[in-house]
């Protein structure tokens, strides 16, 4: 397996299938978030798209992530994740990932997502941090 950054010039090339791994997790952020949100600021250069693909070249899954610059630490925050059989390139991802939040002067990995992304990732050292909580008005 294999993972790739992919520039904002080529986000058209991969749109068609990845949009098909972020729809679900887009559809839980209850509004905050439409698919061409990501669109259109990965090919800004403001988010980063991810793509994990096999030997065939073939499309497994997608992350994507963006820096975050509170006013005391700088973070990769990781937004979307979707793909299919996330085990068998969740460790190539994390890493691919790990060396980029490095380069970018990152002190932190950071997420949002559903509970089972806990026991997922818990291998990789992630822990439960803040939970969140909505009410609609």
């Amino acid at each position: 397996m294999n993972v790739s950054l992919v520039p904002p010039e080529y986000i058209n090339d991969v749109w068609d299938t990845v949009k098909v791994f972020l729809k679900p997790a887009v559809e839980v952020t209850n509004g905050r978030f439409i698919l061409y949100d990501i669109y259109g600021l990965s090919q800004m250069g403001r988010y980063q798209l991810w793509i994990a693909f096999n030997d065939d070249k073939q499309i497994m899954g997608c992350e994507v992530t963006t820096v975050t610059n509170y006013p005391s630490k700088r973070v990769l925050t990781s937004l979307f994740t979707g793909g299919n059989d996330i085990r068998s390139w969740r460790n190539q991802m994390i890493d691919v990932i790990t060396k980029f939040a490095k380069d970018q002067d990152c002190e932190a990995i950071e997420g949002h997502g559903r509970e089972g992304w806990i026991k997922l990732l818990e291998p990789y050292g992630v822990k439960r941090g803040l939970t969140m909580f909505e009410k609609d008005i």
